[in-house]
């Protein structure tokens, strides 16, 4: 692959519709250069006995675990709670149903 060149560097600007000084397309060409060479030399690498991965880190569940919640968890209870509701029958609250009758 050939270097990038300050010429080429002004044609992209123009496309971007950016100006650009001589100079600072120089710059940018060299900069291009470096990253481009380093990019290069990932090459070198033997990946032969690695997986592909989608993923640049493992990933994890950290949630807990899916327990049911007990009356006793965090939440007050008693008719304290029942009377925020806007209906309640014995120490439920009562809602419309969801699923038919």
């Amino acid at each position: 692959m050939d270097k990038p060149q300050p010429t080429e560097i002004k044609v992209l600007a123009e496309l971007a519709r950016l100006r650009l000084e001589d100079q600072t397309a120089a710059r940018i060409a060299g900069q291009l250069e470096r990253i481009l060479d380093w990019f290069r030399s990932l090459d070198a690498i033997d990946t032969a006995g690695v997986e592909p991965s989608p993923y640049a880190v493992v990933l994890r569940n950290v949630t807990r675990p899916d327990e049911p919640a007990t009356a006793t968890d965090d939440l007050p209870h008693g008719q304290d709670i029942l009377n925020c509701g806007p209906e309640q029958t014995k120490d439920c609250y009562l809602v419309p149903p969801v699923l038919g009758s």
